[in-house]
């Protein structure tokens, strides 16, 4: 309320309860209830100040939207050996590339057939006894065998001592598919009596393995000559 709004109804307040002093008396003049010039002066101060309410401008507030708080998904927590509530963190594998084979086995290639052996297993030689053992293969697979292509020993008994320490012979001959060739090998008969296993491997111009031969032998006792 204002200083100015506060002054005129002051004034007409005092105006009001002076006002019928100063007037004549007469001898029929009612007498006016005091408490009824109060109640009609707080009236019209009342109403003047609703006015000067009214003529003022009304504050307006505008409501901002409420800021979005952003939702964290909480840690799951621990559950494997370590502090008890410590939240534990999930590590994603990385996927790794597979290898892949850059050439075909050499087995869909290259086979074989083993034909006969000389020897036979089985068979029981003298002792110190010199011979070639012969394995007959046929080639049954799709490739031509060059004479690059071998057999090496791969376990078990050498057989021949000291003396044949060949360990690797090349092929004598290409070998077209569906053809025979014989492998040789130089072996001697041990000098002590028992059975002798030897296991040799057959392989293409790269190294790949593509066959087995093997052969298991006697020294000792009697005898058999094998086939020249």
């Amino acid at each position: 309320m204002s200083r100015k709004f506060q002054r005129i109804g002051i004034f007409i307040l005092i105006m009001l309860i002076t006002l019928p002093a100063c007037s004549p008396k007469t001898a029929a003049e009612p007498t006016t209830d005091p408490n009824m010039i109060y109640t009609s002066a707080a009236i019209t101060v009342q109403a003047q100040l609703t006015k000067a309410a009214e003529g003022k401008p009304t504050a307006t507030y505008t409501l901002q939207p409420p800021t979005e708080t952003p939702t964290v998904e909480p840690l799951p927590m621990q559950t494997e050996p370590g502090v008890p509530g410590e939240p534990v963190q999930t590590a994603t594998q990385a996927s790794l590339p597979s290898a892949t084979a850059t050439y075909a086995p050499p087995v869909a290639a290259a086979k074989y057939e083993l034909v006969s052996q000389d020897p036979a297993d089985g068979t029981t030689l003298a002792p110190d006894y010199k011979f070639d053992m012969i394995w007959t293969i046929k080639n049954t697979g799709t490739a031509t065998w060059t004479e690059d292509y071998t057999v090496q020993f791969f376990i078990g008994d050498r057989i021949g001592g000291t003396k044949y320490t060949i360990n690797s012979y090349n092929f004598r001959e290409s070998v077209e598919p569906g053809k025979t060739t014989s492998i040789i090998v130089d072996m001697m008969a041990p000098s002590s009596p028992g059975e002798y296993y030897s296991w040799w491997k057959i392989k293409d111009e790269n190294g790949n393995n593509f066959g087995d031969l093997d052969v298991t032998l006697s020294v000792g006792g009697p005898t058999m000559t094998p086939t020249p």
